[in-house]
């Protein structure tokens, strides 16, 4: 079988086991395990893979940043400042399809 369908089988199990209501952080580790047995990936090699992604520094930088986005949103969330911020985007941006990503883009700016 060719590693293309392989990845497409892996990815719709994936979207499967979503769909199941399984957390998504076990379902993508369940995916990229069976992918890389399937793939016919040593255990020792795929451990090894396995670690050097997770602490990689550029990843932990994302996780870090991706961290403080959020920790930021509900920091304005609960000071009731999202919601000025959210009535400010509406009275410049009428449009609410380009308020939303205006928004998002906003608070990743900040």
């Amino acid at each position: 079988m060719s590693p293309i369908v392989k990845i497409v089988l892996v990815f719709f199990a994936v979207i499967f086991s979503l769909k199941l209501k399984s957390p998504l952080g076990l379902s993508l580790f369940a995916g990229s395990l069976a992918l890389g047995l399937w793939l016919g990936m040593p255990l020792g090699a795929l451990g090894r893979s396995t670690w050097a992604g997770v602490f990689d520094l550029p990843n932990l930088m994302l996780l870090l940043i991706v961290l403080l986005i959020v920790l930021f949103s509900a920091v304005l969330q609960e000071t009731k400042q999202l919601s000025k911020l959210v009535a400010a985007v509406r009275e410049v941006v009428h449009n609410p399809r380009l308020a939303i990503p205006m928004m998002t883009a906003i608070i990743g700016l900040l």
